[in-house]
């Protein structure tokens, strides 16, 4: 079942708030020709990665390829990042951060 823009943008909107985002902010990105120039600018973009683009969402780290890396990222990004930073790490890959109990998920819409 398909919702009206009004139902829409209600939801939006209150996932929005839940998730401390601006509406004002979120809005003009929608209205204001960006949302379309960041959606064409992806499209040129996803021409040139190989293999393609085959689900969402399609993680890569250094515009590689992983399947390894991407599932891994999918489910905990925050380790995933971690494990391949080299050198100091920042205080959120301490080990209480990393727990996917412990990582404040945004709220579903």
């Amino acid at each position: 079942m398909h919702k009206s823009k009004e139902q829409t943008e209600a939801i939006v909107k209150q996932c929005a708030e839940e998730n401390n985002l601006s509406w004002d902010d979120i809005n003009t990105c929608l209205t204001d020709g960006t949302v379309d120039a960041l959606l064409f600018a992806n499209e040129e973009r996803e021409q040139f990665i190989k293999p393609k683009v085959f689900g969402v969402p399609d993680i890569r780290f250094y515009d590689i390829f992983n399947m390894d890396l991407m599932m891994a990222a999918r489910e905990n990004l925050v380790a995933t990042i971690c494990n391949l930073i080299n050198g100091t790490k920042p205080s959120a890959c301490d080990e209480e951060f990393l727990n996917v109990k412990n990582l404040k998920k945004p709220k579903t819409c």
